[in-house]
């Protein structure tokens, strides 16, 4: 929540604090201006940095605008059930695979920018960069737009699809061998799909309010809880037999607790050395 919030924040500030410090920094050093002292800023790796982010989320939005909502939503609604299971399951693949994938470029990318900031790998790496966050974007837009089609369809049984698939997750996960690093990431993984579910609820709900008003709130907000409500059974099942088959106590879940609060505040914790490790991010949404 708080690299989403960071973004949209800010990241807005720190692109302005970056582009008038590029500027004034032309000015002193390339056109040798006489500008007074506090005038004559450095253009540093960290602008670089916040202005390849802001580059990244831009191309996102950019790609994200030329697609229509509304032909999207009737291309989904008038797709074979079948197709739809397999278009649902491609696209939580793809977002897995991509949020594994993205953690290694946006932090290629980070690396570059601090070491080797105008050399060829430097160009690579952001155009490696970009086209994740881009095809990432795309990915979870059909997720929003196949998410909000389940939520408006009379026919319940896109929806009935997109909560079954939940229970999918039980089964692919409480007969493999856990311990309590590898239950960690899970767990971190497990919030993450619920701040996006709930982020999508959000969006779905504010483009049924422009549309119809508060009409459609009430059969929103059962049909919201109903996905909101499966997700978090399925999750609390899957954990529950994890922990049993595992024999993990569950009081590991409160250091968890303990390890994102301190990594939140930016402490460290000596009772977090187990489950150590880079944190998973939420792909292009986030752009690190």
């Amino acid at each position: 929540t708080d690299c989403f919030l960071e973004v949209i924040t800010f990241l807005p500030l720190k692109l302005l604090v970056s582009l008038v410090t590029l500027l004034l920094h032309f000015l002193s050093h390339t056109l040798s201006l006489p500008l007074p002292p506090p005038l004559r800023l450095r253009f540093h790796r960290r602008h670089l940095y916040a202005c390849l982010r802001s580059l990244l989320i831009t191309a996102s939005c950019l790609v994200l605008h030329s697609l229509h909502l509304g032909i999207l939503y009737h291309w989904i609604r008038g797709q074979a059930m079948v197709k739809l299971y397999v278009l649902i399951a491609i696209a939580e693949v793809f977002d897995r695979l991509l949020c594994s994938f993205g953690q290694d470029a946006l932090d290629g990318l980070y690396w570059n920018s601090l070491v080797r900031p105008w050399s060829r790998q430097m160009v690579s790496a952001t155009l490696v960069a970009m086209s994740y966050c881009v095809f990432h974007s795309v990915i979870l837009y059909l997720h929003v737009a196949t998410l909000n089609v389940a939520m408006n369809s009379a026919d319940q049984s896109l929806l009935t699809l997109l909560v079954s698939g939940n229970f999918a997750e039980i089964k692919s996960s409480v007969f493999k061998k856990f311990d309590k690093r590898n239950l960690f990431q899970l767990a971190c993984s497990d919030i993450i799909e619920r701040f996006k579910l709930m982020l999508f609820l959000v969006l779905i709900l504010l483009l049924n309010l422009c549309q119809d008003g508060l009409s459609a709130f009430p059969e929103f907000l059962r049909t919201a809880l109903v996905v909101v409500l499966g997700e978090c059974f399925s999750d609390w099942v899957k954990h529950s037999f994890i922990t049993k088959f595992n024999a993990i106590d569950t009081t590991a879940y409160r250091d968890y607790t303990l390890v994102l609060c301190t990594d939140l505040a930016g402490r460290e914790s000596s009772s977090s050395v187990y489950v150590r490790g880079p944190p998973p991010r939420g792909g292009a949404r986030y752009a690190r």
